[in-house]
């Protein structure tokens, strides 16, 4: 019995360690579009099969549009897109810059994100949920390689 109890406690405390039910999933690839090519990494955290957390990160390679206009003009507008994003609770943009591409970070609290804030984003009623069979197959149809 005192086998049975020591084995029972190791268990359970390897199960609240690892964190039961949680899941990571990462997605990336290349996306082109009017020939502007992004690098994109998705990232989304399940918490029993329902996605509570997303990250993306898009590097958009501005190499060959750089004799239209600087570096600085194309992180301006990409921050002007993307800053309006801030002003809703559970998310957040951020926006980098080099020498010729532009990182923005989008990162989504699903679980904070409210009901009206869905629908001005068009994310849905605010009651949608993903699950990560699902996340990974849309991610999967856009030629990302998730993992």
């Amino acid at each position: 019995m005192k086998k049975f109890l020591s084995y029972t406690t190791i268990l359970v405390f390897i199960i609240l360690l690892t964190g039961c039910g949680k899941k990571s999933v990462e997605c990336s690839g290349d996306v082109t579009q009017n020939d502007l090519t992004a690098s994109i990494k998705v990232f989304g955290d399940f918490d029993k099969d329902k996605l509570v957390k997303q990250k993306i990160e898009m590097k958009f390679d501005l190499t060959n549009y750089l004799q239209y206009a600087d570096i600085d003009s194309y992180y301006d507008g990409f921050k002007n897109q993307y800053d309006k994003f801030n002003e809703y609770d559970g998310i957040s943009t951020k926006v980098e810059k080099d020498e010729s591409s532009v990182l923005v970070i989008v990162e989504m609290d699903l679980e904070k994100i409210d009901e009206e804030a869905y629908k001005e984003l068009n994310l849905g009623s605010g009651s949608v949920e993903i699950s990560s069979k699902k996340f990974q197959s849309e991610l999967e149809d856009m030629n990302l390689t998730c993992k």
